[in-house]
């Protein structure tokens, strides 16, 4: 059976209507959308809606900041402001590492309240560049989570170069050498080098009294492969706390 429907046109017209055949019965919305589809878009919507009326927004979500010889922790903080209409909540916070801590959860935001979260890194004996990562997480609908770096250089109380000397097996028995710089925040008062491997004569001199020396490393005999460590020593009459061994490596090969 075919069916008819009733198309009207509603532009002026000196019938009261224009009947044009329809292949089949114009649907409902719903049936158009099918219900699996209105409860998506109802879902999209209130989501929308709630992420408009709360929302952390974050003064900066990365930082990079510098560790100096002696620095125990390092502090950072990442400003929030809530930009919402609505209060969020600050649940929990994750770190990707036993060193790095944050503020627990457990803290209300009001609407236009601003905050920070505080993330310590512990530096122990680490060295170089580190970077962790700490996620928050909210009840905002739709942005329950946020990752937060933070990169600290650390640099080495002390530098060693080269970090390791090298003769040819048979070679030359020529003097090479080392240079030991430390930085300013935490002079060191060196008054001797030992070398475990007595085929070695080490002599260190100072250029500049707690900041800059040198070793010279001359090797007695390169007939065979051979390796030494050298030892830097330290004044020990007033020792810093945490001193760090400061050494070097010899190699004949």
């Amino acid at each position: 059976m075919e069916h008819r429907c009733l198309v009207f046109n509603l532009r002026p017209s000196a019938s009261s209507a224009d009947c044009t055949p329809c292949p089949r019965p114009l649907a409902s919305p719903t049936l158009l959308l099918g219900t699996d589809n209105l409860n998506r878009l109802l879902a999209l919507h209130l989501l929308l809606c709630s992420s408009a009326l709360a929302q952390l927004t974050w003064e900066r979500t990365e930082i990079a900041t510098h560790a100096t010889p002696g620095d125990k922790v390092v502090v950072a903080a990442f400003g929030f402001t809530n930009s919402g209409s609505s209060p969020i909540r600050i649940e929990k916070t994750v770190s990707q590492c036993d060193c790095t801590t944050a503020e627990s959860g457990g803290k209300e935001v009001a609407p236009g309240q601003k905050g920070e979260i505080l993330v310590r890194f512990a530096v122990g004996g680490r060295v170089g560049l580190q970077r962790k990562t700490i996620d928050v997480f909210t009840d905002s609908a739709g942005r329950e989570k946020t990752t937060l770096a933070l990169s600290v250089r650390i640099d080495p109380a002390v530098q060693v170069s080269p970090a390791v000397l090298w003769w040819r097996v048979g070679g030359e028995k020529k003097t090479q050498t080392l240079r030991i710089t430390v930085p300013e925040s935490a002079p060191l008062n060196f008054t001797g080098a030992q070398c475990s491997d007595a085929r070695w004569r080490v002599e260190l001199k100072t250029v500049s009294p707690g900041r800059d020396y040198t070793v010279e490393a001359t090797p007695l005999d390169t007939a065979t492969a051979a390796a030494g460590l050298v030892t830097l020593e330290l004044n020990m009459d007033n020792p810093p706390q945490n001193a760090p061994v400061v050494t070097a490596r010899l190699r004949i090969q």
